[in-house]
């Protein structure tokens, strides 16, 4: 045996990870500012540090990573392929940083955990509170709620600003999940209901015809808008064109409440629908359309369902009781990649 010191480290990954250990919080964030401003001197003046710094400090970034992560040229600097799938990450990475940050300076419930929770507006009628009676007071969390379209949900969670999502997945979400490692979980199976004023002319009949809800005052979302697209479709399915809406507004709310007062239509979640009927501001309207249904599931990056909120969230999300929130067979958990 001889006397030099023989390396027995067998982790492939090991000087990578150690190579990082140098590097600060400005390193990581120096990817963001390049993508952002398109120069390494517009990086270097957010930075408030000299352009020979940041080129430095970007020299130690791609030694860390092992890749050319910047491409300069004339025109400034871009990501590279693998400086995007990189920045990716570290959006995620410094979101978390951020969050604890903000949780650690709270006064008195600083040692709470914090659940930053996206949702579809429709999710805080029924579903929301029925997942947080699931929680024991002990594990109740902090929570951040955030509301968005489901593709403004989407691009919160993947660049850390939401810790979940309790929405809908549509053919636009699974193809921009390629890339990231998501569990998706159906909770609720949720139709869209017609509603009009207890008073409307068609509230007394067994079933419409499509015909004369063509004939009537409409409240809708706007163009754009999966709800407004369904609302479209369930006219030209017919070969009618649809009506042009008396009012539009994004938020179902609004719509339910502006139907029963101006005794025209509108078209929302039939929970939605349900919790209006009960207070005596709408009803629901019988008609011949078969009515589109969609799944509400919890959605999470799974990089982050080790997170004590999160997990307790998910656990309160599976327990059997969830069944009593669906109008018909939700699917199993799937995992996207």
């Amino acid at each position: 045996m001889n006397g030099h010191l023989q390396n027995v480290n067998t982790d492939p990954n090991s000087s990578r990870r150690y190579a990082g250990n140098f590097l600060r919080i400005k390193h990581l964030r120096l990817l963001e500012l390049i993508s952002l401003g398109g120069s390494l001197a517009a990086a270097a003046r957010e930075l408030n540090l000299s352009q020979p710094a940041v080129t430095k400090m970007l020299h130690e970034l791609e030694i860390s990573f092992g890749r050319n992560l910047v491409t300069r040229g004339a025109r400034g600097g871009r990501l590279t392929d693998e400086g995007a799938v990189v920045l990716q990450r570290l959006r995620l990475a410094l979101a978390h940083f951020d969050t604890a940050l903000t949780v650690a300076g709270e006064d008195g419930d600083g040692r709470r955990p914090l659940l930053r929770i996206g949702m579809l507006p429709v999710v805080a009628v029924s579903l929301l509170p029925a997942l947080l009676r699931r929680l024991d007071a002990s594990q109740r969390p902090l929570l951040e709620i955030h509301e968005s379209t489901v593709g403004g949900l989407f691009k919160a969670l993947v660049a850390g600003r939401i810790d979940c999502i309790v929405g809908r997945v549509d053919s636009d979400i699974l193809t921009e999940s390629a890339g990231y490692d998501l569990t998706v979980l159906p909770l609720m199976i949720e139709p869209l209901a017609i509603a009009c004023a207890p008073g409307h002319k068609l509230a007394r009949s067994a079933r419409v015809t499509v015909e004369q809800l063509q004939g009537e005052d409409w409240i809708v979302a706007a163009t754009g808008s999966e709800t407004r697209r369904v609302f479209d479709s369930l006219f030209l399915n017919h070969g009618l064109m649809p009506p042009r809406p008396v009012v539009e507004s994004m938020s179902f709310h609004t719509n339910l409440q502006m139907a029963g007062a101006m005794d025209a239509l509108t078209i929302a979640p039939r929970s939605a629908v349900q919790f209006y009927q009960r207070t005596g501001v709408v009803q629901f309207l019988e008609s011949r359309l078969k009515m589109p249904t969609g799944t509400i599931s919890l959605i999470h990056l799974n990089s982050g369902a080790d997170f004590p909120a999160l997990q307790a969230f998910i656990v309160a999300a599976e327990s059997g009781e969830k069944l009593r929130l669906t109008r018909g067979k939700v699917d199993a958990t799937t995992r996207l990649r």
